[in-house]
């Protein structure tokens, strides 16, 4: 059994644009990482991305996940919880969820 496992996030294009990272930490336990790249301003690059997402799952810190990857996250932890059976999986960070911006009232 490996140590990590990765998913690849691909567009509607069918090209990559991110990636998951599950990777077994010091303590034990299992935490996600994740890595996307701007559609306009990157380029994917395959090593890059396993390294942001890999150091975001070593870290642990909260995070916010970016739209485009909430409905894909899911089935990933789902995917990490099957391959490491005996192991926790530590989530940390946030899914974003779709918010109107509004002005902050005058009373504030």
């Amino acid at each position: 059994m490996s140590t990590q496992i990765l998913e690849y996030v691909k567009n509607r294009k069918g090209q990559r644009v991110g990636v998951f990272v599950a990777a077994v930490q010091a303590d034990g336990n299992v935490q996600i990482g994740w890595s996307k790249c701007h559609g306009t301003k990157d380029k994917w690059n395959r090593e890059r991305g396993i390294e942001i997402a890999s150091r975001r799952a070593k870290s642990g810190t909260n995070i916010s996940i970016p739209e485009p990857l909430n409905g894909k996250i899911d089935d990933f932890v789902e995917r990490a919880r099957r391959y490491f059976k005996d192991r926790d999986i530590v989530i940390t960070f946030i899914k974003k969820s779709r918010m109107i911006k509004a002005p902050l009232p005058a009373s504030y």
